[in-house]
């Protein structure tokens, strides 16, 4: 058991609450950048049926949930819990994923690792998961921005 298992809903030591407002801008620059450095994400295995059905809209808006995050030196570090997707009812996984932020360069992935499934030596759909709900939610307008007519 890990040990974030145990700590589940219950902010980490350093961490703050994720919400739309504090969270790393992830954009789609950043996304093919992470699978150019990391070959895991890239193989036969997971290059297209996986990848697609991990980052769709109805996964990763449905599986993300208690998301929280801190910010040192520049990176921030994103902690999530996903819900298996066919094991709803199960204990969800650990995902952690962290993200350079610069003014210059604008947001590297670093790196994104699921704690707790089988696959998490290599790559994982939870993690892909976490990724795409980054990318949704960061890409948002403020609830306060509307159009005037």
């Amino acid at each position: 058991m890990s040990a974030y298992k145990r700590r589940i809903n219950v902010l980490l030591d350093g961490f703050q609450k994720a919400t739309a407002e504090n969270i790393p801008f992830v954009d789609f620059e950043a996304l093919q950048e992470f699978y150019e450095k990391h070959p895991d994400y890239v193989s036969s295995e997971v290059r297209g049926a996986k990848n697609r059905r991990a980052m769709r809209h109805e996964y990763s808006s449905d599986a993300v949930g208690w998301v929280q995050l801190r910010r040192l030196d520049g990176v921030c570090t994103v902690v999530a819990m996903v819900t298996p997707e066919h094991k709803v009812t199960s204990t969800p996984y650990t995902v952690e994923v962290a993200v350079k932020e610069s003014e210059e360069d604008g947001t590297e992935i670093l790196h994104c690792q699921c704690k707790d499934c089988a696959a998490s030596k290599g790559s994982c759909k939870h993690g892909l998961a976490l990724i795409s709900w980054l990318m949704k939610t960061s890409s948002q307008p403020s609830v306060t921005s509307t159009q005037c007519y």
